[in-house]
């Protein structure tokens, strides 16, 4: 058993690594990860199919697993210059874990009691991110949880009980997400997919509801909204969108945003 324990310490950051690791091994395989999340999300087959094979030849993994948490003070402090219109409550609680074998996992968790982000805010908030992928091949699943108690999108839109799942695989994001206005029985529950290809992202509603005034809409099968880049321009386009609840419709077709390139 070669269990260590890491602490870094100063006045605003604690963290605290426990496991059977070397650091030099875990800060390149975060890395490594890193690097390979964003090769990912680029969806270059040519780039995807070269790295994969050159991996192969290299020696195998070595396994490990540790836990870790993070405390911090003053967050806003360090993420302010990165993120503006930003605030968030004075500490902020990440833990979670990190293992190597023929599958790496990661997993982070996040607390923290306010948010609030271009004066939109968010109390109780927890978030829960987790990714696992075969150490040498390309296939990566990453699926992030958010919860929050309230949320003030405007001074007269209130929900509370947010809920949402992100998980990604391959070229695909499948998506929830529930809210509730207080004291009323409108609702929103969305579900549905974004297909990322070549030059086109495509977005489909599945099985989605939205309650209002006592009327229950839920969107037809038959449509997609897509974002097309070609040649530097941009277009969103909206297919045959109806938002039904049987007596009454709400629909659209047809281009809702374009930039068009002048170079």
């Amino acid at each position: 058993n070669n269990d260590r324990i890491a602490i870094v310490q100063s006045d605003d950051i604690q963290v605290e690594i426990s496991g059977d690791f070397e650091l030099s091994a875990l800060i390149q395989d975060v890395s490594r990860l890193g690097n390979e999340l964003l090769i990912e999300l680029d969806n270059d087959s040519t780039v995807l199919s070269n790295y994969y094979q050159n991996l192969q030849k290299k020696e195998e993994l070595l396994p490990y697993s540790l836990q870790f948490s993070i405390s911090m003070e003053n967050p806003i402090s360090y993420l302010a210059p990165f993120v503006s219109d930003l605030y968030i409550s004075d500490e902020i609680v990440l833990y979670g874990g990190f293992s190597q074998g023929e599958k790496t996992d990661l997993s982070i968790n996040f607390t923290s009691d306010s948010i609030n982000y271009q004066n939109k805010a968010f109390t109780n908030n927890f978030y829960a991110l987790s990714i696992t992928k075969e150490s040498k091949a390309e296939r990566v699943f990453s699926q992030l949880e958010i919860y929050s108690d309230k949320q003030y999108w405007t001074k007269q839109i209130i929900t509370d009980d947010l809920k949402s799942v992100w998980s990604w695989d391959r070229n695909q994001i499948n998506f929830s997400l529930i809210a509730n206005p207080p004291d009323s029985s409108n609702s929103l529950n969305l579900k549905g997919d974004i297909l990322f290809e070549e030059d086109i992202t495509e977005l489909q509603f599945d099985t989605s509801v939205v309650k209002l005034d006592g009327h229950i809409f839920e969107f037809n099968e038959d449509h997609n909204i897509t974002y097309l880049v070609d040649s530097g321009s941009h277009k969103v386009d909206v297919n045959n969108l109806i938002l039904s609840d049987g007596s009454q419709s709400l629909a659209d077709n047809g281009i809702w945003y374009q930039a068009i390139s002048t170079e």
